[in-house]
């Protein structure tokens, strides 16, 4: 036995890791080391910790984006069903169906982007409604619907 190593009860003690030489090879070490590993790996686990935050981070934030669009969506396609529902019926009565369709829109959040007359019978009115999606750097959600008068034989 030599003097770095000792018994205590009969176990052996291997000399510590303090008095390798930083940047020196581990005792029993066969083989070159592979170039991505350097002489000392302290901090490395800091390191991949705050690499796995910042990556889950990224991650929930995008999710939370896309279902933020997603709703965005569902409420620009009901306001312009809802719009082009309303301005139909107010077609039919004689009303002003562009008029109605601003309105129910705005009652929804939804400013109305365009609005036509006509179809294949005349009698259909089709809107385009525009939801603002509420983030940064990113235009109107818009989504289109087409009502009017089905005719039965």
């Amino acid at each position: 036995m030599n003097e770095s190593e000792s018994t205590c009860g009969g176990a052996r003690r291997a000399e510590s890791h303090d008095s390798a030489r930083w940047g020196e090879r581990p005792r029993g070490a066969d083989g070159p080391l592979p170039e991505i590993v350097s002489a000392s790996d302290e901090g490395a686990g800091t390191v991949l910790g705050l690499i796995l935050i910042i990556v889950a981070t990224v991650m929930i934030v995008i999710a939370v984006g896309v279902g933020h669009l997603l709703v965005a969506r569902s409420r620009a396609a009901s306001a312009a069903d809802l719009s082009s529902l309303s301005a139909a019926n107010a077609l039919w009565r004689g009303g002003e169906p562009c008029e109605v369709a601003a309105e129910v829109a705005a009652g929804h959040d939804a400013t109305l982007v365009a609005c036509e007359i006509g179809g294949d019978t005349g009698e259909d009115v089709t809107v385009r409604v525009g939801v603002d999606v509420g983030m940064p750097f990113l235009p109107d959600l818009v989504q289109s619907a087409r009502a009017g008068p089905t005719y039965c034989e």
